[in-house]
């Protein structure tokens, strides 16, 4: 029998999926096929702004992500539905995917939170402040967070070489998806609204304890509404990278195990 197919979907203002999961491809590779699947557009750097393809990026919504990482799927012609990874937005999108029916199980890293759960605490506004003090951001391709507010969001618990090669990776975002995530009472297309009923596969939920931007009282309330065990770990936002990542890994590991 061959390996069971684990699919790795990452976050905002994330560039190369390769690069932002390997420490877990590399954990996971001896007994998975991963596929980490980058998004669309992600790879447009802080200081090019006049890139042609940021108006492309600014259009793309939550859905819009959905579909190309279905899309991406199908083309790989899979004999199975796979195994997902997410994290943070790629939470989200993966939480999506289950609705669909499209994941045969799934493990929500850091995710942000559909629908009915308030994403909006302190910590994620000072998080997101220059994306939401930007006019009209919603309409727009973001450029990635500063220095600030990427120390205070998520590097903070990195080594600081590990902090300034982060931040170099960062890329452009789309606004649009960012207020859909945070602000859906005005979105109208409904984008983050799932029903528990609609997602039947098993389902981990991974928080770290010191996360600022998808605090950790969020991840147990999206463990608690899709009745899915919750693992509560000393870590911040980037629990794929910060020091101790093995010991979750293997957790994550046991979990896919069980239902590969």
């Amino acid at each position: 029998m061959g390996k069971s197919n684990l699919v790795m979907i990452p976050g905002t203002f994330s560039a190369s999926a390769e690069k932002f999961f390997k420490n877990y491809v590399e954990f996971f590779s001896p007994d998975y096929n991963c596929i980490p699947i980058t998004l669309p557009f992600h790879n447009i750097k802080r200081g090019d702004s006049a890139n042609p393809n940021l108006n492309a990026l600014a259009e793309f919504g939550l859905n819009d992500y959905v579909a190309y990482i279905t899309a991406t799927i199908s083309e790989l012609q899979l004999t199975e539905i796979p195994l997902v990874i997410g994290f943070s937005m790629g939470g989200f999108l993966t939480l999506k995917l289950a609705s669909l029916g499209l994941v045969k199980a799934t493990v929500l890293i850091s995710s942000a939170a559909p629908a009915g759960i308030n994403a909006v605490t302190y910590r994620s506004l000072r998080s997101f402040r220059s994306t939401l003090t930007t006019p009209f951001f919603w309409k727009k391709a973001i450029c990635p967070p500063n220095w600030e507010e990427a120390q205070y969001a998520a590097l903070s618990r990195l080594s600081s070489e590990e902090q300034y090669l982060f931040f170099d990776e960062f890329v452009w975002e789309s606004g649009r998806a960012i207020a859909q995530l945070g602000f859906p009472q005005f979105d109208r297309t409904h984008a983050t609204y799932i029903s528990e009923q609609l997602v039947q596969c098993p389902m981990l939920v991974v928080g770290g304890r010191f996360d600022n931007i998808t605090p950790i009282q969020i991840q147990d309330k999206i463990a608690r509404r899709f009745k899915a065990p919750f693992l509560n770990v000393p870590h911040g936002h980037l629990i794929c990278h910060e020091v101790g990542w093995e010991k979750t890994a293997r957790q994550i590991k046991t979990f896919l195990d069980g239902v590969k």
